[in-house]
């Protein structure tokens, strides 16, 4: 969910107190990986800082690694995508991989992302 210019989103997960340490990392990098389309906004605003007409290549995502402060319930995920622009022919184009890092927050057996969303530059060309 888009409020202001923030990407916010919470998922659920069920680990037992026992099992919160040694798995949590693997965990978020597992709801990362299987809910990669909502945080699809938050790539597309990334990309098009770089170009204008970026689209981000979702089959190249991948989270490098998680790190979780038990202490604090915080952790942040660092993950990387490529992203292409195509100008109108079939030999000019661009493109060039991203690396992200995105903050979490633990809270009981949600994870919640609150990611920064840059403004959208884009505009109509007609």
């Amino acid at each position: 969910m888009i409020v202001g210019n923030k990407l916010h989103l919470e998922f659920e997960f069920k680990l037992s107190d026992e099992e919160r340490e040694e798995l949590l990392e693997s965990t978020v990098k597992e709801i990362i990986e299987t809910n990669v389309g909502s945080f699809y906004e938050r790539m597309a605003r990334i990309s098009i800082q770089y170009d204008m007409r970026a689209e981000v290549l979702t089959d190249t995502f991948e989270v490098t690694e998680v790190t979780i402060n038990f202490t604090k319930n915080v952790g942040v995920a660092s993950v990387k995508y490529d992203w292409d622009a195509y100008y109108g022919c079939k030999d000019m184009c661009g493109g060039d991989r991203i690396e992200d890092e995105w903050s979490f927050e633990v809270r009981r057996s949600t994870i919640v992302f609150d990611l920064n969303l840059p403004q959208d530059n884009r505009f109509d060309e007609i």
